[in-house]
């Protein structure tokens, strides 16, 4: 199974080593990083301050043996993705935001997590469809009456 996606670091610290896990978590497996190479922006390991992009992320895993024992005999087995960064001066991304709630709300770079459903039955040009996002402002509809 390939899993991909994109990762970013703040603080001004490259992104050096991105994890991947398709059990929730208990099995973690190093990806191959893409970045583009400028000749300007310093090595992501430096970690200088001056680091602030996104970088690909890509790894081919294997399935854990009870999803491929549940595959084998034709049944549908449900996954749990999650990938976890690691920046320049080796910050992991925390498991979950229990452990860096703050009282200004800034609490959203913990693990990524998505359940995936794998289906045998499903034909190979299966395409999953997507969610659609809801229109800008969708959230904040309020009715003002003076």
């Amino acid at each position: 199974m390939v899993v991909s996606g994109v990762a970013y670091s703040g603080g001004g610290r490259g992104v050096v080593r991105v994890e991947v896990s398709v059990d929730g978590g208990e099995n973690f497996f190093a990806t191959d990083l893409k970045r583009h190479d400028d000749g300007e922006t310093p090595p992501a390991e430096f970690g200088v301050g001056r680091n602030w992009a996104w970088v690909q992320f890509s790894a081919e895993v294997e399935l854990p043996d009870n999803v491929k024992a549940k595959l084998a005999k034709g049944q549908a087995a449900e996954i749990e993705v999650c990938s976890k960064a690691i920046d320049g001066d080796f910050n992991s991304q925390p498991e979950n935001m229990r452990t860096t709630w703050n009282v200004l709300g800034i609490c959203v770079n913990h693990w990524p997590r998505h359940k995936v459903l794998v289906d045998p039955k499903l034909p190979v040009s299966h395409q999953a469809k997507r969610t659609e996002l809801p229109a800008p402002g969708a959230y904040w509809q309020y009715k003002f009456e003076p």
